[in-house]
């Protein structure tokens, strides 16, 4: 998910701030997570809102729960924008969806992996 949040911002207008910071916050969040049992603290303190947002709409979510459906929300927002016109962008419609779905489907990974 660090990896899909710099290509979608590498993809943006440079003109999108809001939607590039926020792809580069939601990044760092997953390279805090990726740093073994301390990474959720680091993720916390090194962009709080962006874990907190989710935790906040679901309290029984994990730390990296929390941040791919931050990621989710940041990228379905993106795609209605993209598709609307609202964003611009290099990113076609599809490859947005398609990016979209890759982070449903890492949420999903990570609610099977929590039932077993």
């Amino acid at each position: 998910m660090d990896e899909h949040a710099r290509f979608v911002a590498h993809l943006l207008d440079p003109e999108e701030y809001e939607f590039i910071e926020k792809a580069f916050k939601t990044s760092g969040v997953f390279q805090a997570l990726a740093k073994g049992k301390t990474g959720p603290v680091r993720a916390l303190v090194k962009q709080p809102l962006t874990v907190a947002d989710s935790l906040i709409k679901n309290p029984e979510l994990d730390a990296v729960e929390s941040a791919a459906e931050t990621m989710l929300d940041f990228k379905t927002d993106a795609v209605r924008k993209i598709e609307t016109g609202k964003i611009r962008s290099i990113i076609s419609p599809i490859l947005a969806d398609h990016v979209r779905r890759e982070s449903v489907k890492f949420l999903d990974e990570l609610k099977r992996t929590k039932e077993e």
